[in-house]
């Protein structure tokens, strides 16, 4: 046989190449003894050797899913990244059952990753994790990828959720009474479905072991279709008028302490926003925060933000913003809750963006499945207070009081490529001392989130 006789040939010259004074002898090796000695090859530390038994073994079966692993990982060891991973998509191609699947998936995970191609990797990583075949190996597939994503500069997140809803343009509440100015103009509740997806990269940039800056940019993207109900209610209303765009950039700088226990960042930002496909503000922002751990489980963080909001639809004008928050979040073996507070103050010489905001919540997040969903809890409180009046027959300035409470669940025992199904729904209550600001609204919302 051919392969027989490449493989006694191979196995002399790496006897030779081992010792100069090597006597001249015949050495057989099986296809089994050839894979097992280009893995011993390997281990310790000659690629080229387990290179030229992979590649004998592949003479006479060429689509051995074991050597072609071996031989992709005696080429990624010998800095042959493309070829490497070239080796580990014939071993994919080839693989018949779920175990060589998982290992050519890994394969290509780390050759991709010695390429320095770690967005790459970590998508192999996770098609690993999606296909292993026992709870071992699909832990060891997640942790590769926490190691790949922790030290690839680029990161690329995406989000995607459906939202159905009864109130879409948070118009006053169905039935109310009112017989002041404007009562011609009140909008109605309008139904339909609400889409939003988000794309956002970055790229890390090191400066030292506890030092980084981060250079960001964003795509926010939010459409909506109108359900024949709201068409009838309001028949000059188009899809296209809630059609929301968002570009952005960022730079960022962040430190953390070399033990880990405090993390301090500053962030500022460049968005522009459109509606219906026309510019309508730009925002300018700078965001700073705080966080240190104040024990084993519980962790405070404290941030500040301001911003410039540069209306380019002439309809309002600008307006300057400070918030201040405050969050304490508490780990356990059960799950985690967090309790955060906010304030926000408006500036503007719109009495109608004028305003001062105060908010809280209080979220809980279940840590282990529970009838296979992971559920959380969100319950929130939010009070707005105008500046001043809108008109003069309105003697006292607005006040908004309202309540929202989401639930979320995961599927995880339903993810595909890392990525589960999130099902939600919410419900929120605005109260005003004037009616036709009174709101109420509930939500569904479809999505996919990462489970790792």
């Amino acid at each position: 046989m051919r392969v027989l006789r490449f493989l006694r040939a191979s196995a002399m010259a790496l006897v030779l190449a081992g010792s100069a004074t090597a006597a001249a002898a015949e050495i057989r090796l099986t296809l089994p003894e050839a894979r097992g000695t280009a893995a011993r090859f390997l281990m310790e530390g000659r690629p080229d050797a387990a290179l030229m038994l992979a590649e004998g073994v592949l003479l006479g079966a060429p689509g051995d899913v074991e050597a072609l692993l071996l031989k992709s990982r005696a080429l990624r060891d010998l800095g042959r990244t493309d070829e490497a991973g070239s080796a580990a998509r014939a071993a994919l191609n080839s693989s018949t059952t779920a175990r060589e699947e998982y290992f050519a998936a890994l394969a290509m995970a780390q050759a991709k990753s010695s390429g320095r191609q770690g967005l790459v990797a970590q998508y192999w990583l996770r098609r690993a994790a999606d296909v292993a075949p026992d709870d071992h190996l699909r832990a060891t597939a997640i942790n590769d990828f926490r190691l790949v994503r922790r030290i690839t500069p680029a990161r690329l997140r995406l989000n995607l959720s459906v939202n159905p809803s009864d109130n879409l343009n948070d118009a006053p509440r169905g039935e109310v009474m009112y017989w002041g100015p404007f009562v011609n103009q009140l909008a109605r509740p309008l139904s339909g479905v609400e889409t939003r997806a988000q794309v956002d990269y970055s790229y890390r940039i090191a400066l030292s072991e506890n030092a980084r800056i981060t250079l960001g940019a964003l795509y926010q993207m939010q459409r909506v279709s109108l359900s024949g109900d709201a068409r009838a209610t309001d028949p000059t209303a188009k899809n296209r008028d809630f059609a929301v765009d968002v570009l952005g950039v960022s730079a960022g700088y962040e430190r953390r302490a070399a033990d880990s226990r405090w993390l301090a960042t500053a962030q500022l930002s460049q968005m522009r926003v459109l509606l219906a496909g026309d510019p309508l503000s730009d925002i300018t922002r700078l965001d700073l925060s705080y966080g240190r751990a104040l024990g084993e489980t519980l962790t405070g963080t404290v941030s500040l933000g301001f911003e410039r909001e540069t209306r380019l639809d002439q309809s309002l004008p600008d307006a300057d913003s400070r918030d201040i928050g405050l969050s304490l979040s508490r780990s356990g073996a059960h799950g985690v809750v967090k309790l955060s507070v906010a304030a926000t103050d408006v500036m503007s010489a719109s009495p109608v963006t004028a305003r001062e905001e105060t908010r809280a919540a209080l979220s809980y997040h279940l840590a282990q499945p529970v009838l296979a969903l992971r559920p959380s809890l969100t319950v929130s409180y939010e009070e707005t207070r105008f500046d001043r009046a809108w008109l003069p027959i309105w003697l006292d300035e607005r006040r908004d009081a309202e309540w929202q409470v989401a639930v979320d669940a995961t599927i995880p025992g339903w993810s595909f490529r890392g990525f589960a199904p999130e099902i939600g729904v919410s419900f929120r209550d605005r109260s005003s001392n004037y009616v036709p600001y009174e709101s109420r609204g509930a939500k569904l919302k479809l999505g996919l989130k990462s489970v790792f």
